[in-house]
């Protein structure tokens, strides 16, 4: 995704990455990519969408709420490789009338859980996606 579409900012895929980056290359991302608006929650703002990266370095997935389609949410996680790093990131998107808390609770955990599974498989022995 970071490569290949100026959405990094606007979908749980892409801030699952972003949120693991060096603040210089997050810099460089926003430069190059920018922070295109694609529906009216889109954050555009870098600090905001700092304050979001924190929230998921702190939480271990990242959320969209129609930022990036309009009436679809989306939870992701980072997967990591051997080395610790971030390779890649998996979310699960639900429609925002089927997105109860109760619903939203299952689908982080079980985002969580097979991050978590992959990276371990990936021979990463972090806890935390």
């Amino acid at each position: 995704i970071l490569g290949k579409s100026n959405a990094a900012h606007a979908t749980a895929l892409g801030k699952a990455i972003l949120a693991w980056l060096p603040e210089s290359e997050l810099h460089e991302i926003i430069h190059l990519k920018g922070m295109s608006r694609f529906t009216e929650n889109t954050i555009c703002n870098v600090e905001t969408l700092k304050t979001q990266l924190r929230f998921v370095r702190h939480h271990g997935y990242a959320e969209d709420c129609e930022e990036f389609q309009p009436g679809v949410i989306c939870i992701g996680a980072a997967i990591r490789d051997y080395t610790g790093g971030v390779i890649a990131s998996l979310s699960s998107s639900s429609p925002k009338m089927r997105a109860s808390q109760e619903f939203l609770a299952t689908i982080r955990e079980r985002v969580m859980a097979t991050a978590t599974e992959l990276s371990q498989e990936l021979g990463s022995r972090s806890h935390k996606s």
